[in-house]
């Protein structure tokens, strides 16, 4: 909500939003790939429940980077790159959104600092930084 009215709490409400975003979306993601040991049943509704909230958090991220200034998400730019190989497929098109988004806006500060990932030898890192550049 700070975001919505302001900057002078940016560069501790930035990098707590996209950290909770982003850590629940891998802990989703990684629920969903069966490795708890509860019982079906359990899991289930809870996987259920962890979705649903999921979908909410994507909603609320899809539209501060619709409602906020390209330059308030580029302050945590590097954070937001280095989660370039996030295992949720949804979150990781909302992020990879963003990246087209912050490249467009300011493609001089954003390339150099891709630059790494593209250039990165895990060959993941350099796909989806191609995807982000095309």
């Amino acid at each position: 909500n700070s975001l919505l009215h302001g900057n002078q709490y940016i560069y501790q409400s930035m990098p707590r939003l996209l950290t909770s975003w982003l850590d629940y979306g891998a802990k989703v993601a990684e629920n969903s790939r069966g490795s708890t040991k509860e019982s079906r049943r359990d899991s289930s509704t809870r996987q259920r429940q962890a979705t649903a909230l999921l979908r909410s958090l994507n909603d609320i991220v899809k539209e501060l980077v619709n409602r906020l200034a390209p330059f308030q998400f580029f302050t945590a730019f590097s954070q937001i790159v280095s989660r370039i190989c996030h295992p949720h497929p949804t979150v990781l098109d909302i992020l990879d959104n963003l990246l087209a988004k912050l490249v467009a806006t300011y493609p001089q500060q954003a390339i150099w600092m891709m630059l790494s990932v593209y250039k990165s030898s895990h060959s993941l890192r350099h796909r989806r930084c191609e995807a982000v550049f095309a």
